[in-house]
C-alpha cells in the first residue's frame, strides 16, 4: 500500500510540474502591459501573437514589428500615432535554405484612436530567394522561388477625428494598407512569363496568376525546357476589413 500511495503521489507532482510549464508556455504568447511607447525613428519588436495594452503611442516615424507568428492580435485602449508610422507585419524573404518567400502575418487590431498623423500597415508576402546560381542536376520545379502571400487585415477602431483608409498619403489623419503577395524569382532560362491579377469568385479578395512556361535554350545556356506546358500558381493578394465603431472600445 505505502507503495502504492508513493507512486500516486509522484504522478500528481509530475502532472502538477507539467501543468505549470504549460500554463508559464502559454503566457510567453501573449502580452498585457499598461503602456508600449516607441520612440521617433525607433523600431519595436513583438514576438507574441497577443498584445494588449492600456497606452500605445508612436512618434513620428516609428516602426511597430510583429515577426513569430502568423497571426497576430493587437488590443489598445488609448493609441496616439505621429507621422510617417509603419506596423510591419510582412513575410520574411527567401533564403539559401527556405528559397520561397514567408506568408504576410494576418492582423486582428482594435483600437481606440485618439490622435493620427498617417499609418502604414504592411502585411505583403516575403520575397522568393534571389540567386544567380542554379544547380545543374536541379529539378525545375524547385529551381522557381515563390513569393508568399499577402496577410489578412481586420481593423476595428474607434476616433472622435475622421480617419481616411486610403492608398495615398494625404496631409489628414489616413491609415494606409499593403497587402500584395511578392516577387517570385524564376530561373533565367524560362521565357514566356505572365502575371496576372483577377478578381476571386467571390469578389473579397484578389490573386496573382503566375503563369510559367519554360523556354527554350538561352544564350549561354545549353539546358532546353524539360515541359512545354504552362504552370499556373496564384499568389493571393491579403483581403483588407475597416469597420468604425461609435463607441470606444473596452477589452
Amino acid at each position: 500500500m505505502k507503495q502504492l500511495f508513493l507512486i500516486y503521489c509522484l504522478t500528481i507532482g509530475i502532472c502538477t510540474l507539467q501543468a505549470q510549464s504549460l500554463t508559464k508556455g502559454s503566457r510567453t504568447d501573449s502580452l498585457k502591459c499598461r503602456r508600449i511607447e516607441v520612440d521617433r525613428k525607433k523600431t519595436y519588436q513583438i514576438s507574441q501573437s497577443v498584445v494588449v495594452c492600456d497606452t500605445l503611442i508612436m512618434h513620428d516615424k516609428s516602426t511597430l514589428k510583429i515577426v513569430g507568428s502568423e497571426k497576430f492580435t493587437l488590443y489598445a485602449r488609448y493609441v496616439k500615432i505621429g507621422r510617417r508610422c509603419v506596423m510591419d507585419a510582412s513575410g520574411a524573404n527567401g533564403t539559401a535554405r527556405s528559397l520561397d518567400g514567408k506568408v504576410g502575418i494576418q492582423l486582428l487590431v482594435q483600437m481606440n484612436i485618439y490622435a493620427l498623423g498617417d499609418l502604414l500597415i504592411n502585411t505583403s508576402g516575403g520575397n522568393g530567394y534571389k540567386s544567380r546560381y542554379y544547380p545543374k542536376g536541379s529539378d525545375e520545379q524547385e529551381q522557381i522561388k515563390l513569393g508568399g502571400s499577402g496577410g489578412d487585415i481586420h481593423f476595428t477602431y474607434y476616433s472622435p477625428i475622421v480617419i481616411t483608409q486610403s492608398e495615398r498619403k494625404r496631409s489628414k489623419a489616413t491609415i494606409r494598407c499593403h497587402t500584395k503577395p511578392g516577387a517570385s524569382r524564376l530561373p533565367p532560362y524560362m521565357s514566356g512569363v505572365r502575371a496576372s491579377c483577377a478578381t476571386a469568385p467571390n469578389n473579397l479578395f484578389m490573386h496573382h496568376t503566375l503563369r510559367v512556361t519554360p523556354g527554350q535554350t538561352t544564350l549561354g545556356r545549353t539546358q532546353k525546357s524539360k515541359d512545354a506546358k504552362h504552370q499556373m500558381i496564384k499568389l493571393y493578394e491579403g483581403k483588407v476589413t475597416f469597420l468604425r465603431v461609435e463607441q470606444s472600445l473596452e477589452f
